[in-house]
C-alpha cells in the first residue's frame, strides 16, 4: 500500500511568543493595519494588544517572512531594511552582492540572510554599516565631479543640474559594471571601488555633455568608453610588468648575460621542474611568460586559449607569484 506523503508546510502549532510566552493566533491585519486591501494574514500574540508582538506571512501562504516582533523591533527593522536597500537600489551593488555582504556581516547563511529574522543587536549593525557604505559611495561621486572638473585636458565645472543628474543616475555605473566586467581577474591593477569612481567620471562626462534624447542609453556608453579604457591600460601596464621580471629567464636572446643568470639549458629544466608541483592556472601563466618574452601579445596568447587578454595577465601574475618562491628559481637567480 502506497502511503500518501504529506506536503511539507508551516507547523505553527508550535510558535509562542518570544515576549510573553503565550500562543500565537493565525488571524488577518485587520484592526491591526490601518490598511488591509491586500487581505494580509499575521501570526499575533494571543495577548495582543497587551503583547503587541505579530509577523506577517508570505502572499498565499501560512509562512512567516521573519521572526515575531514587537513595535520597537519592527520599527528597527524597517529602517535597516531602508539604509540595507539602498545599498542596491543605489546601484552601490547588485541585489545578490548586498545579500551575500549581509550574511558576511550577521555572520548566517546566505539562505538565512533576511533582516526578518534579525534582532535588535543585528539591526543596529546593519543601520549603521550599510550608512557608512552609502556615505562612502556618496564621497566617491563628489569626489568624480571634482575629479573631473579639474581634469587636464579642460575645465568642465558641472552645474547644480548636472550634479543632480549624476546622483540621480548613479546606479547606471553599477548596471554597466555588472554587464560588462565579469570576474575579478578583469580589474587588471584596479580594485572595484576603482572601476566604480572611473565610471562615475564617465556618467559626470555624460552629464557635462548631454544634448537630449534618453540620457541613460548616452550616459550608459560614456560610463562603459572610460572604464574600458581603463582597463586597457590596466591590461597593457600589467603585461609590461608582469612579464619583465621574469623575460632574462625565459627568452631565447636573453639581453643579460647568461653568467648574470644560468645557461639557457638550466633555465629551461628549472621552469620545467617548477610546472610539475603547480596548478593547471599556473603552468598556463608560465607558457603566457614565455610566450611573451618572445614578443607576443597577451591579446594574441589569450586568442590562443580562447580567453581574454586580462585572465591571461592573470594567469602570469599568479605564476610570477609562483615562481619567486621557487628553489628552482631562486637558485637560478642567485639567491
Amino acid at each position: 500500500m502506497n502511503k500518501k506523503k504529506k506536503r511539507k508546510g508551516f507547523n505553527r502549532s508550535s510558535m509562542r511568543c518570544p515576549y510573553c510566552g503565550s500562543p500565537v493566533i493565525y488571524r488577518s491585519a485587520d484592526g491591526i493595519y490601518r490598511d488591509n486591501s491586500r487581505g494580509t494574514m499575521l501570526y499575533v500574540c494571543s495577548h495582543y494588544p497587551e503583547c503587541d508582538a505579530y509577523v506577517r506571512v508570505h502572499t498565499g501562504t501560512n509562512i512567516p517572512v521573519g521572526s515575531m516582533a514587537n513595535h520597537e523591533l519592527r520599527t528597527l527593522r524597517r529602517t535597516a531594511h531602508h539604509y540595507f536597500d539602498q545599498l542596491y537600489e543605489s546601484g552601490y551593488m547588485s541585489k545578490q552582492d548586498a545579500y551575500q555582504w549581509l550574511a558576511d556581516l550577521i555572520m548566517a547563511p546566505l539562505s538565512e540572510a533576511h533582516i526578518g529574522y534579525l534582532g535588535e543587536y543585528y539591526c543596529k549593525q546593519v543601520i549603521e554599516e550599510s550608512r557608512k557604505l552609502l556615505e562612502r559611495q556618496k564621497a566617491k561621486t563628489r569626489g568624480a565631479i571634482l575629479y573631473t572638473e579639474r581634469r587636464r585636458t579642460g575645465v568642465m565645472i558641472l552645474t547644480a543640474e548636472q550634479r543632480e543628474k549624476v546622483e540621480q543616475n548613479i546606479r547606471l555605473v553599477q548596471k554597466v559594471i555588472n554587464d560588462k566586467v565579469h570576474g575579478p581577474y578583469q580589474l587588471g591593477i584596479y580594485t572595484y571601488d576603482d572601476i566604480f569612481q572611473i565610471g562615475c567620471i564617465g556618467l559626470c562626462k555624460a552629464a557635462a555633455t548631454d544634448k537630449g534624447g534618453t540620457f541613460s542609453t548616452y550616459a550608459y556608453r560614456l560610463i562603459w568608453n572610460e572604464i574600458c579604457d581603463a582597463l586597457i591600460y590596466s591590461t597593457r601596464r600589467q603585461a609590461t610588468e608582469l612579464s619583465s621580471d621574469m623575460i632574462p629567464l625565459v627568452a631565447e636572446n636573453p639581453t643579460v648575460s647568461i653568467a648574470d643568470v644560468a645557461t639557457q639549458l638550466d633555465v629551461q629544466a628549472a621552469l620545467k621542474a617548477a610546472k610539475q608541483k603547480a596548478s593547471p592556472c599556473v603552468i598556463k601563466g608560465i607558457d603566457a611568460m614565455i610566450q611573451m618574452a618572445e614578443g607576443r601579445s597577451s591579446k594574441e596568447i589569450g586568442n590562443e586559449f580562447g580567453v581574454s587578454a586580462n585572465l591571461v595577465c592573470a594567469w602570469v601574475s599568479k605564476a610570477r607569484k609562483y615562481l619567486k618562491s621557487r628553489p628552482e628559481i631562486l637558485a637560478l637567480k642567485g639567491v
